[in-house]
């Protein structure tokens, strides 16, 4: 799925996260390798055009926080076998992509589940 769909949303509801495949999923002996690229996308409130607007900041602390979160969360499902252990964030402000003024985190991790799991079914 392309994250910039949300351009297309009528009733898009801010703060969005987007957790998409960046390839397809592979299988190996006894397990499959999900890559997903997980995203937070907040619309900014204010009309500020400085470079350090403080608004910004705050929708990138959030977006770690709760892609930080998701992560752990993903990690605690007991169908899991490893997910990255060394997650970096990309920030981002995109301010003529998205309809609105968007600023947002994203990230991209390896899921690894074993064939016989609930998680495989996709």
């Amino acid at each position: 799925e392309d994250i910039y769909q949300i351009n297309n949303m009528q009733a898009a509801k801010f703060p969005v996260f987007v957790c998409a495949p960046t390839e397809p999923q592979i299988e190996r002996e006894n397990y499959y390798e999900f890559h997903l690229t997980l995203y937070y996308i907040d619309r900014e409130q204010s009309a500020n055009n400085e470079y350090n607007n403080p608004e910004t900041s705050l929708i990138h602390s959030a977006g770690i926080s709760i892609l930080g979160n998701v992560i752990k969360k993903i990690r605690a499902i007991d169908e899991v076998i490893s997910v990255d252990e060394n997650i970096s964030y990309t920030l981002f402000n995109d301010t003529e992509v998205f309809a609105d003024r968007c600023n947002g985190v994203y990230t991209t991790i390896t899921v690894i589940v074993p064939k016989d799991s609930n998680c495989a079914t996709y």
